[in-house]
Formats: structure tokens, sequence, C-alpha cells
């Protein structure tokens, strides 16, 4: 479905893995507050957006076998993608990621076992 993978394709950017990072530790002394003013954060901002996004591309490929099928594994990669990378993002859409892979895998789990098995003999 074309709707599903543009859906997934408003989703930020995967940095790629394979790059090592490096943090350098400054000192532990916490940053001086400027007349008053609270420093920045650095904590990751809800994107309401993100989780709506996921949400639907998710009811989408839960509506039967078929959809399982097609769209199941390109909101599972999209899911993953966020999973493995939780630190840069909220805490809650992490959690709804986390609840989202669980019901995709659920459902082709399902949808394998209800398959018959073909056993091919060799003889």
């Amino acid at each position: 479905m074309h709707f599903v993978d543009s859906l997934l394709e408003e989703l930020p950017e995967d940095e790629p893995s394979s790059v090592p990072v490096i943090t350098i530790k400054g000192e532990n002394a916490p940053p001086p507050i400027v007349n008053g003013a609270e420093p920045a954060s650095n904590k990751p901002i809800y994107d309401p957006k993100m989780v709506y996004i996921l949400e639907l591309s998710t009811v989408l490929a839960l509506r039967n076998e078929e959809t399982v099928e097609m769209l199941g594994e390109g909101v599972a990669k999209a899911l993953q993608s966020i999973l493995r990378d939780a630190s840069r993002y909220h805490t809650s859409l992490v959690s709804r990621a986390a609840f989202y892979q669980f019901h995709i895998l659920r459902a082709s789990y399902v949808s394998r076992l209800e398959q018959p098995l073909n056993i091919a003999s060799h003889g």
C-alpha cells in the first residue's frame, strides 16, 4: 500500500548505526544560569505526529492477514529503528513503538501458524 509507505516516509531518517559515536565528558560542574533562565534540556521532545503515524500504520497493517503480509514488514522495520535508538526519542514514543511492535509480531506469528504446513518429501 502506497499510503502506509508515504506515512512511514514522514518519519525522521534513521542515523547510520555503523558510525561510532564518541562522547567527551566535561567537568561535572553545572552550567551557569544566566539571568535566572533555565538551562536548555537535552531531553527528546514529544512529537505527537510520530505517534500518530506509527499508530495509523500499525492499525492499517493489522487489518487482516493480507495486510499483515503486505505491510507488516515495513511497519516493523520503522518501529525497530525507533527501538534500536530509543535514547533519541521521547519515552512515550518508545513505549508506544514497543507496544505496536509486539502487536505486529503477534499478528505475523498467528498468520504463519494458520497457514498449512508444506513439507516436501524427499524420496
